[in-house]
């Protein structure tokens, strides 16, 4: 059954691109596109008041940070995403986001207050692609087995255009205790397109 809803989600995926194609346009080169199961994420570490950008131009794809081609994905590379997921964790200021140990939705896991009422924001172009409360991606996630929140609509991302990754706090939100800083983990689940070898 697993085999086969997967499968349906696939086909889910491709209709919805093939139509956006229509649609928008793009002179994307569908022959050679192959739809696969793939996660965009990025780890960062972050303050906890005001408008947190997770993704920068000036950041490189690196194992451990982010797959994210800096703040936005390489030419003909494309992201079809149906669930949001995301982590925390509070460390030492000289630890690195590949070094500390994420804590993800579970219900034996407390979110902390400052992120609980505060909001994760996707944008691409200015278009708002994800906008919600952490603690909703949180409960959820904890409410299916792949620790995911499932989103109720497809979405895209696009290739070559600035994508925004923001944690948005309240004003005058509490920070980690002790002197320890925010870490915080984001992993969109989907497909992803890959560039096929053209056979004859």
């Amino acid at each position: 059954m697993e085999f086969l809803s997967n499968n349906e989600e696939v086909l889910r995926a491709k209709e919805y691109l093939r139509k956006l194609i229509e649609l928008k346009e793009k002179g994307w080169d569908t022959k050679r596109m192959k739809l696969v199961d793939s996660e965009l994420f990025a780890n960062a570490k972050i303050g906890t008041g005001g408008f947190q950008e997770m993704l920068l131009s000036s950041d490189v794809k690196k194992v451990g940070i982010t797959n994210f081609d800096g703040n936005k994905l390489a030419p003909n590379r494309i992201f079809v995403m149906n669930g949001v997921t995301i982590g925390y964790a509070e460390a030492e200021d000289e630890k690195t986001p590949d070094k500390v140990d994420y804590q993800f939705p579970k219900p034996s896991v407390k979110l902390p207050t400052y992120l609980a009422h505060a909001n994760l924001v996707l944008k691409q172009a200015g278009e708002v692609i994800v906008n919600l409360p952490i603690r909703s991606i949180w409960n959820g996630a904890i409410s299916t087995k792949d620790l995911y929140r499932d989103l109720g609509a497809l979405e895209l991302i696009e290739d070559n255009s600035t994508v925004s990754l923001t944690v948005e706090f309240p004003s005058n939100a509490d920070a980690p205790a002790g002197g320890k800083k925010l870490f915080v983990s984001v992993f969109f689940k989907g497909f992803e397109t890959y560039t096929t070898r053209v056979t004859a």
